[in-house]
């Protein structure tokens, strides 16, 4: 057998040719056999395609699976698939429009034939033929963008015929120009320079700057804005644009600031704030004036510089009362005040004064008070016065004295004060020219005085001083065959107010300087100047004591007399006065002694262990010599009584244990003295039974007078010191039995006798004193016509405090007056003239005086009894 073999059969197959419009669906794609022949029945399957694209333009087709099935050989033959444009025609619409500045339009041409292709965009404009405002304007079409749903731009797709309208109109833009909320400042005009809102113009055109004029000029709300003045350039003369000026009724003048500024003044301190000087006003709108010119004052009414200068009170015409201006007061730190010009001056009367008298001290400040009227400071408020460097005070310590205001313009501060140390040693010494000086405190600034501080000058001069003197009158030598003793000169010193009341001004004593000096030898010194530095009384300054132990040889003599003078000087007091001479005797005993017993009842009793007032004070003595004179022996016991702590009264023994020294002074057989110096043990014999000792080495003094008969007529005194202690000061004493005025008095006795004796007699009363003494002739002169008998008269006799001693006589010659006391010492010296009064006898101890009055040949005496 053999094959069949059936071969395919050959044939081609021809794509057919196809075309559409762009945007249109695509026709069905076809295919002829143009070669070979299909066997009958046989027909194609599967699809011819075309490559992918949807824009204009020409695309193969292709077999992909178009078959007559494997029994064919094909041969296949490919053809174009094209895409032609789109026709559509694009028509300008008729359009009115704004002026813009362009040429665009603002409408959209519209297709006139044709259509896009579903999913595609195309956007037109249309252009005028020119961009100024005018109608019949030629408006031409053109394609923007033709493009589909995804943004690719179809454009070449379609062919756009364009087609021009002759319609188009261009009108003006509307522009407002309108008037702005403004605030200005009063500028005198109607002006302004705010610049109203204008709306927008077209792209490239542009403007000047229109104004906004106000409805007036004055100061005010609710202006009415007015605007104006607007020109375009838009190369159409502003044709283009149609310009509305709108106005504004919200517009506001405000006031212009106008400063017055203080400038730079100097006046004198007046208390007020107000100047002469016209501050700096600030220029003002043309045509508008100064109705009244300003003032300018102080910040205050201090002095000083750079002040604060506050102008006010300024007023504008500006023809709306002012209300177009705020007015700013500027002060400014120009201002000067200088201080007023015040004088001062101290005075210090009166010159010469003496220490611790009072001074009064005046500080004037003139022209201090002369701004009161204007309600101004006074200058000063208080005066500070020194003397000698020292702050004085016044009474109640106060050392700033108040100025008082004197008449109209004056201050004046007036100060008395003593001059007296109080915080500066040395500062009110006597002195020939002392500073005297003012200082002002307080001084108010707005002052100036001239000559602060001020200062004169006094002369401050010694006070004066009186004497007492109450050492040792008469001593015996230990012995009868001792040629020498030593005696205690002893003084109080007392400031002059102590004796006299018209000088109440007590100074301090302690300044004083005492020296002892013998008269018998031309004031010769005994000793030198001695400090009065102890008080008689610590609580007393008028009234010290100063002591000096001298040492008198008898050699072969049986007594030496020396009248012995006290000179205050030296220091701040002085005294010199004959009437303080004392006699002071030595002598060596014979014979003496002393004697007594009873009572006596203190009242003014002192010291430490001062005895109860009215407490009986007993005692009992006999103190002598011996035969030879060469020894003192004897016994004194005393007995005082005083109140302790315990509220018992104790009893105190005073026994003496070693005599001393004893003086007798028997000059005067009615009036025996005697003095006696003993040391003693003190003993509290309260319990007898248990006395308890209370020390040796006290030193006992006694004083006393034997009067004669009866013993009631005696006095006696007993002061009781430690060791020795100075017995005449207050401080130092444990017992006195009287103290008064500043010292141990004797009292007299409530019971008992005192007895002296002595071998040793001086005086007018001594027998040898009779024997020696001169006979006297009293010569009666011969009285001339009209001549005053010579006579002395004195009152009160007796006296208790001092005589007034009345002389009459010729008034030519000179008058001595001597007084003596009973002893004959003289105690008070003076001369003057006839037919004027003497007054004396303040410091004299009670007893009997003789007074001697002298002028020429006539000589007269007369007896005084001081109580």
């Amino acid at each position: 057998a053999g094959n069949l073999e059936v071969t395919k059969r050959p044939i081609t197959i021809t794509a057919d040719t196809k075309t559409k419009v762009y945007g249109d669906s695509d026709p069905v794609l076809t295919a002829q056999v143009t070669s070979g022949s299909i066997v009958t029945g046989d027909v194609p399957t599967g699809l011819l395609v075309r490559a992918v694209g949807k824009n204009v333009g020409a695309y193969a087709i292709e077999k992909n699976t178009y078959t007559f099935g494997s029994n064919y050989a094909e041969t296949y033959v490919a053809a174009n698939f094209t895409i032609t444009k789109r026709v559509i025609t694009v028509t300008a619409a008729a359009n009115s429009r704004l002026y813009d500045g362009t040429i665009a339009a603002a409408a959209t041409p519209t297709i006139t034939t044709g259509t896009l292709t579903v999913g595609d965009v195309a956007v037109f404009i249309e252009t005028y033929d020119t961009k100024h405002v005018g109608t019949g304007k030629t408006m031409t079409p053109s394609v923007v963008s033709i493009v589909d749903a995804t943004a690719v731009s179809m454009t070449s797709n379609y062919n756009v015929t364009l087609s021009k309208s002759t319609n188009g109109d261009i009108t003006k833009k509307q522009i407002n120009v309108t008037a702005q909320t403004a605030t200005k400042v009063y500028d005198g005009n109607t002006g302004s320079v705010v610049v109203p809102v204008v709306d927008a113009l077209a792209t490239g055109d542009t403007r000047n700057s229109p104004i906004q004029t106000y409805d007036t000029k004055d100061v005010g709300t609710g202006k009415t804005l007015t605007p104006s003045g607007l020109v375009i350039t838009d190369g159409n003369n502003g044709n283009n644009y149609h310009v509305t000026y709108v106005q504004n009724f919200t517009g506001e003048i405000t006031k212009k600031n106008v400063k017055v500024k203080g400038t730079t003044a100097v006046k004198v301190f007046d208390a007020n704030t107000s100047s002469a000087i016209v501050p700096t006003v600030e220029p003002l709108q043309t045509g508008d004036v100064i109705a009244t010119q300003p003032i300018q004052v102080y910040d205050n009414s201090n002095i000083g510089v750079n002040k604060i200068m506050t102008p006010s009170g300024l007023a504008i015409n500006d023809g709306n009362t002012g209300l177009n201006y705020n007015i700013i007061y500027e002060t400014g730190a120009v201002g000067i005040i200088t201080a007023y010009q015040a004088s001062t001056s101290i005075t210090a009367t009166p010159s010469p004064v003496q220490y611790s008298d009072k001074v009064k001290l005046t500080a004037t400040i003139t022209g201090g008070a002369s701004l009161l009227n204007t309600g101004g400071p006074l200058a000063a408020t208080t005066a500070t016065f020194t003397i000698g460097g020292q702050v004085m005070k016044d009474a109640f310590n106060n050392s700033n004295i108040k100025l008082e205001v004197s008449g109209a313009n004056n201050l004046v501060a007036v100060l008395e004060v003593p001059l007296l140390e109080t915080t500066l040693l040395g500062s009110m010494a006597p002195q020939l020219s002392k500073a005297v000086m003012v200082t002002f405190n307080n001084v108010n600034p707005n002052f100036t005085l001239n000559t602060n501080p001020n200062s004169t000058s006094i002369e401050v001069k010694q006070e004066d001083a009186t004497i007492e003197y109450t050492g040792d009158i008469i001593k015996a030598t230990a012995t009868a065959t001792t040629t020498s003793a030593v005696i205690t000169l002893r003084a109080n010193v007392l400031d002059i107010s102590v004796t006299d009341p018209s000088d109440s001004n007590a100074g301090d004593i302690r300044n004083a300087k005492v020296m002892f000096v013998n008269r018998d030898a031309g004031n010769a010194p005994i000793s030198g100047w001695i400090p009065v530095s102890t008080l008689v009384n610590a609580s007393d300054t008028r009234i010290g004591t100063a002591s000096f132990n001298w040492t008198v040889n008898l050699g072969i003599a049986d007594d030496v007399q020396t009248t012995v003078g006290i000179v205050v000087d030296n220091g701040y007091y002085i005294r010199n006065s004959t009437t303080d001479n004392v006699v002071v005797i030595v002598y060596k005993p014979n014979g003496d002694f002393i004697t007594g017993g009873g009572h006596i009842t203190p009242t003014l009793s002192v010291g430490s262990m001062k005895a109860d007032v009215g407490a009986k004070n007993n005692f009992g003595f006999n103190v002598k010599f011996n035969k030879s004179g060469t020894n003192l022996k004897g016994n004194m016991n005393i007995i005082f009584r005083r109140t302790e702590n315990d509220g018992k009264q104790h009893v105190y023994q005073i026994k003496a244990n070693a005599m001393q020294s004893l003086g007798v002074n028997a000059t005067n057989a009615n009036r025996q003295t005697a003095n006696y110096v003993s040391k003693t043990n003190l003993t509290d014999i309260t319990n007898p039974l248990v006395p308890v000792s209370m020390g040796g080495n006290k030193f006992l003094h006694v004083n006393m007078v034997d009067n004669g008969e009866p013993g009631s007529k005696d006095s006696i005194s007993f002061v009781l010191v430690e060791g020795t202690n100075d017995p005449t000061v207050l401080s130092n004493i444990i017992y006195s039995s009287n103290w008064i005025s500043s010292k141990t008095q004797m009292m007299n006795l409530s019971g008992g006798n005192l007895v002296v004796h002595s071998g040793f007699n001086l005086g007018v009363n001594s027998p040898a004193a009779r024997t020696a003494a001169p006979e006297i002739t009293l010569i009666q002169p011969v009285m001339r016509p009209g001549e005053i008998p010579f006579s002395i008269k004195a009152y009160p006799n007796p006296s208790e405090r001092f005589f007034t001693l009345k002389v009459a006589g010729n008034a030519t010659e000179e008058v001595k007056i001597k007084v003596y006391d009973i002893v004959g010492r003289q105690v008070f010296i003076a001369k003057g003239t006839a037919n004027q009064l003497y007054v004396f006898g303040e410091m004299f101890v009670s007893g009997t005086y003789i007074v001697e009055v002298r002028q020429g040949i006539k000589r007269s005496t007369i007896t005084l009894i001081k109580n």
